[in-house]
């Protein structure tokens, strides 16, 4: 890490509270180390996670400044605490805050339920986790479970499977795009995690219209989207273009691709996340090529549409290159290796 972002980063540190490592407090967090140096944590981390915070805020009705607290572990301390029994992350309260307990950093899941703390407490599985699924961050997730499964897990107060949690955000995925974001925000409050059936039906109709079991009978006819296309990338696909481009054309993206960077956002599960924003002005083939002087390997590309799942279901775009693309905006992912320290650049071409 160049010394001036050194510099920077420790200039940010606060002394930390009695049994934390570090306390660095952002426009909207405080981020505090369990086990864990400053050092390690990538130069763009805190103003993505202020990002993420500022673009929901207004759908949560949250007020200018800070809204909770990060304590990021380290592997060891995080095992040994138990904090989320065998869970990988967890929302809680610390100091009289909200806040994320993870070795990793940031899980956007988490953070959502920071928001989500702020309206209500708990509501049903289906709409409380969906609703973090679906605003969550860039990484793979695995199959779908059936949807009677997920129904009947989230009105016995059960813990949702993988699967589970991935339906959850489909259907949550299914709402916002029948309903919009801010009615399914809404709806959380008045459907606390104890509610029967016929509770749920209640406060649907009068927020939706629709009970239950009328609203699966529409979900039903839903596409099912690759997890690159039912998340909501709202943050990500607010920002101004990094490249726009046609059919015919090639535009390049500069990337410094070390976790010094400012855009360099994590470490999380091993690799550090830049993101941009790219946008594609007609229907066609496009190209996407990383070139670098360096010896860069095993980076992932994510190519997510900004647009709901009911648009373009079908398009998957997880590092297969090339591939063929409806006009519009897309977020573009990049994943490195922690240890990657190299110059790339990204080449956009319009076959």
């Amino acid at each position: 890490m160049p010394v001036s972002l050194v510099a920077l980063i420790v200039a940010c540190v606060e002394p930390a509270e009695p049994g934390y490592d570090f306390e660095l407090e952002t426009e909207r967090i405080i981020i505090v180390g369990k086990g864990r140096e400053p050092g390690p944590l990538c130069a763009g981390t805190a103003d993505w996670i202020d990002a993420y915070v500022d673009a929901l805020a207004p759908y949560y009705g949250l007020p200018n400044g800070l809204i909770g607290k990060y304590v990021w572990f380290s592997d060891e301390e995080y095992a040994q605490s138990s904090i989320c029994g065998s869970s990988g992350a967890c929302q809680g309260w610390s100091d009289d805050l909200p806040a994320v307990f993870a070795p990793q950093i940031p899980i956007e899941h988490e953070l959502s339920h920071v928001l989500q703390s702020y309206v209500s407490m708990s509501c049903v599985s289906m709409i409380e986790e969906g609703l973090a699924e679906f605003l969550r961050g860039p990484r793979p997730t695995g199959a779908l479970s059936p949807i009677d499964d997920l129904v009947a897990a989230s009105f016995a107060e059960e813990s949702l499977s993988p699967g589970e949690y991935a339906r959850a955000r489909s259907f949550v995925s299914f709402l916002v795009d029948s309903y919009g974001l801010q009615t399914i925000i809404d709806l959380c409050p008045t459907v606390p995690a104890d509610s029967s059936p016929d509770e749920f039906d209640a406060a649907s109709l009068e927020l939706l219209g629709k009970t239950l079991a009328e609203l699966l009978a529409d979900y039903a006819d839903y596409p099912e989207c690759h997890d690159s296309r039912d998340r909501a990338k709202i943050m990500e696909c607010s920002r101004e273009p990094d490249a726009v481009v046609g059919q015919g054309e090639m535009v390049t993206i500069p990337i410094d691709a070390s976790c010094a960077s400012p855009e360099a956002v994590g470490p999380k599960w091993g690799s550090f996340h830049i993101s941009k924003q790219v946008r594609l002005l007609e229907y066609g083939s496009y190209n996407i090529h990383l070139i670098s002087d360096e010896n860069v390997t095993d980076v992932s590309v994510r190519f997510e549409r900004c647009a709901s799942c009911s648009e373009d279901p079908t398009l998957t775009l997880v590092g297969e290159f090339p591939f063929s693309a409806q006009p519009g905006d897309y977020a573009l992912d990049l994943a490195f290796p922690i240890e990657t320290d190299a110059h790339v650049v990204v080449e956009v071409w319009g076959l």
